[in-house]
């Protein structure tokens, strides 16, 4: 298969145990033959693995029945699982993320165990559409090439043989090996899917306009592996040669050009239990509205999934149970002038300007003056022991405790856990939504006035017929 060009991929896995991902498709049916090309060479045990979704019913089984015969007749054993991915799907997962999800859960239950591989048959178109996906969320050059031939997720080791090929060279490769016939997914013809409406609608039109295209891309796509190869190689240099101590300071990482730092901060969050993750824009921003803070300052990154990471003068750690709740909200720097609305935690916060003080307002709305209300402020969680400074009687001014203040709000514990608070950058308490205003950067008559609204809970930003 492909003259023995998938090779290069397998041989360091000599008897070794494969799991290949069939399908039923032409790429997986192709990524299966190349594994048998060398199976006796290489001395390898080879099982097929079938994931049976749930998704189509007749077709589906179908599909697993066409992956059992063709495995049969080439003496390979053969597992199909079914995923009931209807029935187990969470809330507000797509079909697509939960299948995802359930695939990686039944391959970490069978292939992480030492001596066993993954073989799937991702090709260079998948890693094409990929990139233009990517691209158009505004990815990283790491997270632009993907998939990549080698990767290991939560302990399992996944190989792409057929990256160097297209959709069109496998399926050429396999009638000459005499395969004619594979399944084909009717979904894949759903173009409300992006992928697929990149894959049916775009791509073939960009070829049909520019025939060089296709082999200019993944030469473009190999050369840009190449950098990416050298700036992962410069983090880890980076890394080693530094000490766990230096790892953990705010001071080691500020010097750092972003480039590096997105990579690091994937391998200092591999340094704690369950938080091996690929950081997302949001919290690679996040991360660094935190080191942007003052030195000494308890600070909190949200992780997700409940999980946050605390920086201290002392270092990173992950907090208890009991600091849950002061951890909860994420760090977000706001440019308020630029941009009117930002969303934390599923809080969205929108900001109008008025020539003077527009009046009364409610727990949901704070009013600044707009002259002394710094360019910047940080959204961040709430900080152990924290005073506020507010209003008293007689126009004075008094600190109050921050806990007792969110105590006598009676705001759910669901709430106050995420809730944000609005700082300035040097850490001065603006406003608690839906408690309190502090008394900085009072808003007056005659004055330019900036007001800061909670407008929704919910992470959609209103449109502009029910503001």
């Amino acid at each position: 298969m492909f003259a023995g060009k998938t090779a290069k991929i397998l041989t360091s896995w000599r008897k070794k145990h494969l799991f290949v991902g069939v399908s039923g498709g032409a790429d997986s049916l192709a990524a299966l033959l190349a594994v048998l090309d060398v199976r006796d060479e290489l001395e390898l045990t080879v099982e097929a693995v079938h994931f049976e979704h749930g998704l189509r019913g007749d077709a589906s089984l179908a599909d697993a029945q066409f992956v059992r015969a063709f495995c049969r007749t080439r003496s390979v054993p053969c597992r199909v699982i079914p995923l009931e991915v209807p029935a187990r799907r969470e809330k507000g997962e797509s079909d697509e993320s939960a299948a995802r999800r359930l695939r990686l859960e039944a391959w970490k239950s069978i292939a992480s165990q030492a001596g066993c591989a993954v073989v799937l048959g991702h090709h260079g178109d998948d890693m094409l559409e990929n990139f233009l996906l990517r691209f158009a969320r505004g990815s990283n050059l790491s997270g632009l090439l993907s998939p990549r031939p080698v990767t290991v997720l939560d302990g399992v080791v996944y190989l792409r043989p057929l990256l160097e090929f297209s959709r069109a060279e496998i399926e050429q490769e396999l009638c000459g090996c005499g395969v004619s016939s594979w399944r084909i997914d009717r979904t894949n013809r759903d173009n409300d899917y992006s992928r697929n409406f990149l894959r049916n609608e775009i791509l073939p039109r960009i070829y049909e306009r520019l025939p060089y295209a296709a082999k200019g891309v993944r030469a473009s796509l190999r050369v840009l592996a190449e950098d990416e190869a050298y700036l992962s190689a410069s983090a880890a240099t980076l890394w080693e040669r530094a000490s766990a101590e230096e790892r953990l300071r705010s001071a080691w990482w500020r010097p750092i050009p972003p480039a590096l730092r997105a990579r690091l901060l994937r391998r200092l969050l591999r340094e704690f239990p369950g938080c091996e993750q690929v950081p997302s824009g949001r919290l690679l921003r996040d991360f660094e509205a935190m080191l942007a803070l003052p030195e000494g300052e308890t600070r909190f990154l949200d992780l997700g999934g409940g999980r946050c990471l605390r920086m201290t003068e002392g270092g990173f750690d992950l907090p208890d149970k009991e600091e849950e709740e002061i951890a909860a909200a994420p760090f977000c720097l706001w440019r308020w002038r630029e941009n009117a609305y930002i969303t934390v935690n599923n809080f969205v916060f929108r900001r109008d300007f008025f020539d003077s003080f527009p009046g009364k307002v409610g727990k949901r709305e704070a009013i600044f003056n707009a002259n002394d209300l710094p360019d910047e402020l940080v959204w961040g969680p709430r900080r152990e022991g924290e005073m506020m400074s507010i209003f008293s009687g007689g126009g004075g001014s008094s600190r109050r405790r921050v806990k007792k203040l969110l105590a006598d709000s009676k705001l759910p514990s669901a709430i106050r856990r995420g809730l944000p608070f609005l700082r300035t950058g040097d850490g001065k308490l603006l406003w608690i939504p839906l408690v309190r205003q502090s008394d900085f950067a009072v808003a007056s008559d005659g004055a330019p006035c900036v007001q800061i609204s909670l407008v929704a809970e919910d992470g959609k930003i209103p449109s502009p017929e029910v503001r």
